[in-house]
């Protein structure tokens, strides 16, 4: 779960932090376990629920990664549009070269995200899991692969849905813009058009940030349900 969980700066974090990290969850997960699972010897058993247990961290990271990237996906489709994907910075999750309008974006789902209690809700899917017979949960893994599937299509219908108002504001902007250049050639409405989009994007997602935090409540409400079905 930790290899796929958004948390700004983990990837940069020395090899030792997060192999103590996932021990350390481990450790605490490990309590209200039951003892017939420190009981089983290494075998095909072990081996099977070995493979359930990280089918089971792997499902449940790419859902809260699936959540901070609904948002990342919006603001890389505003910045095409609005002119910011000139411009670029250090994504602190990737770490790798991003947009300005995506980076912030991200940043503010995955504030959101900390702030929510999705976090807790995923330790009690792991617990869950755990708890969980390995024969059930490798049975069930065509089911969860066409959940997580049909999880990340509402996260994308969610991120168009952020993304249109600004997309549609900018449409009419070229229109009016391309309106008013040929009925008045000799002004360049073409050189401003760059400053005057730009300045239009970043008042409407100025406008639209009450929304972040509703759509953001959406999903995580989604995302609990989802984990509910994984858990089952």
């Amino acid at each position: 779960m930790l290899a796929f969980l958004p948390l700004p700066g983990f990837k940069s974090l020395p090899a030792a932090t997060r192999v103590l990290l996932a021990l350390s969850l481990a450790a605490v997960l490990a309590v209200s376990a039951s003892p017939a699972l420190y009981e089983e010897r290494l075998n095909s058993n072990f081996l099977l629920r070995l493979f359930a247990d990280l089918l089971t961290g792997v499902s449940i990271g790419l859902l809260s990664t699936l959540v901070v990237e609904a948002f990342t996906f919006s603001g890389q489709v505003i910045s095409v549009q609005a002119g910011f994907s000139y411009a670029s910075t250090i994504d602190p999750f990737s770490e790798a070269d991003s947009g300005i309008l995506p980076s912030l974006f991200s940043l503010a789902a995955n504030l959101l995200l900390m702030h929510s209690s999705l976090y807790a809700e995923l330790i009690r899917a792991l617990m869950a899991g755990l708890l969980r017979s390995p024969d059930r949960a490798l049975l069930r893994a065509p089911e969860t692969a066409r959940i997580l599937i049909g999880f990340s299509t509402h996260c994308l219908e969610i991120g168009i849905k952020l993304a249109l108002p600004i997309i549609a504001l900018l449409f009419l902007a070229d229109l009016c813009i391309g309106l008013f250049g040929r009925l008045q050639p000799q002004i360049q409405f073409l050189s401003m058009s760059f400053s005057l989009k730009l300045l239009g994007s970043m008042a409407a997602v100025a406008a639209l940030v009450p929304a972040l935090r509703w759509l953001h409540q959406q999903l995580s409400v989604s995302a609990v349900d989802v984990l509910h079905l994984l858990a089952r």
